[in-house]
């Protein structure tokens, strides 16, 4: 580019900031970033967030914090982006406590909790066994009217849920209830009721 007199901008940066993260070449991923301010060009949310989501992914959470408060200190305001992926990273590698601290902290910020946001919690729920839990984030998101396709996740995560937990009444109601609220069960409602049933031995109800 520079050869044929073209100045790389911001998006050529953040491009290559997104392909070595990816390739979870972290150190790589830097280096750009360092060659974004040595050009007079600052990263901005968007080449954050990368480095964050690239952090979390390697279980570097207290990293990626810290990335979040540089963040602050260049004016740059951290979205839910930023906050959704090191909710979903906390919850991954350093526990729910860890988690829902960032989310208190989410809010006492006026960053708003979003579909996103929720469907994580109710992700790690199910997959701590804490159903309940997850389903008392799953009535908040109906409270909050979000849309059916947001829902939709969430109902085929609590059914994984339950059925993992052995609760097939509990998997039914839930099918039961995403019937009521106009969501057609898909293949992966399906097949997660079908993989519970068969491995209890259950095949007539496998077969209706």
């Amino acid at each position: 580019m520079k050869n044929n007199g073209l100045v790389p901008n911001r998006n050529t940066y953040n491009i290559l900031v997104h392909g070595y993260c990816k390739l979870k070449w972290l150190k790589e991923a830097v280096e750009v970033t360092e060659l974004m301010t040595g050009n007079d060009m600052l990263p901005d949310v968007w080449t954050y967030n990368t480095m964050v989501r690239g952090l979390c992914d390697e279980g570097k959470i207290d990293e990626a914090v810290r990335l979040r408060d540089e963040m602050e200190s260049l004016r740059l305001v951290p979205d839910g982006v930023t906050y959704n992926t090191l909710i979903d990273g906390c919850f991954e590698h350093q526990g729910s406590a860890a988690a829902f601290k960032l989310v208190e902290e989410m809010k006492s910020r006026g960053v708003k909790e979003n579909a996103v946001t929720h469907n994580i919690m109710v992700k790690w729920f199910c997959k701590e066994g804490n159903v309940d839990e997850a389903s008392n984030a799953m009535a908040k998101m109906s409270e909050s009217g979000f849309l059916l396709i947001v829902l939709l996740i969430s109902y085929n995560m609590m059914i994984n849920g339950y059925c993992k937990a052995g609760k097939m009444a509990k998997a039914f109601k839930m099918m039961d209830e995403m019937g009521r609220k106009g969501l057609k069960t898909d293949t992966f409602t399906l097949n997660t009721i079908l993989y519970t049933l068969c491995l209890e031995k259950k095949l007539d109800d496998a077969y209706n």
